[in-house]
């Protein structure tokens, strides 16, 4: 398994944890595009999201779209049409949502976090995860301080193509 984010989906907690951080930092900040850096940058955020099942991350054409998936977590089959809905929803309300059961045995909750660059709706990321909704609270907090990569990314395609 060379691809870090695949080794992740696999690997026992703890036992290559170092290995696949060190890895998946490097990918992100070594990133020559949108794409592969919002993919390491998901993995990231999903690593330090206990209970984390599955992610997207979602952009367009500021405020007005379309919009459509960039990355998915931890795999490019990792389609949910729950976090779709969840995301839909935070871009609609242009607010953090949660969707779905937190309480229930074996249920998961999709908590969606729009991006906004200059007040201008970018895009959203939307996590499937497992876990007590009191949780809910700190993995909406945790995708807030993460949205700030998301928007250094925006700018910077933004410069590069005022270059182009």
């Amino acid at each position: 398994m060379s691809d870090p984010t695949q080794a992740e989906a696999t690997a026992s907690p703890g036992s290559t944890f170092a290995f696949l951080d060190h890895a998946l930092w490097r990918q992100f900040l070594g990133a020559d595009n949108p794409a592969d850096m919002a993919r390491a940058w998901l993995a990231l955020q999903c690593r330090f999201i206990d209970g984390a099942t599955s992610g997207v991350v979602v952009i367009g054409e500021p405020d007005v779209g379309p919009f459509a998936p960039l990355a998915y977590w931890p795999g490019e089959d990792a389609h949910d049409p729950a976090l779709a809905e969840a995301a839909e929803r935070a871009m609609t309300e242009r607010k953090a949502v949660v969707q779905g059961d937190a309480e229930q045995a074996g249920s998961d909750a999709c908590v969606a976090q729009p991006f906004f660059v200059e007040d201008r709706l970018c895009g959203v990321v939307a996590v499937s995860v497992s876990g007590p909704p009191a949780e809910m609270r700190r993995v909406i907090r945790q995708l807030q301080w993460g949205n700030g990569w998301l928007e250094a990314m925006w700018r910077r395609q933004e410069h590069a193509e005022d270059y182009i």
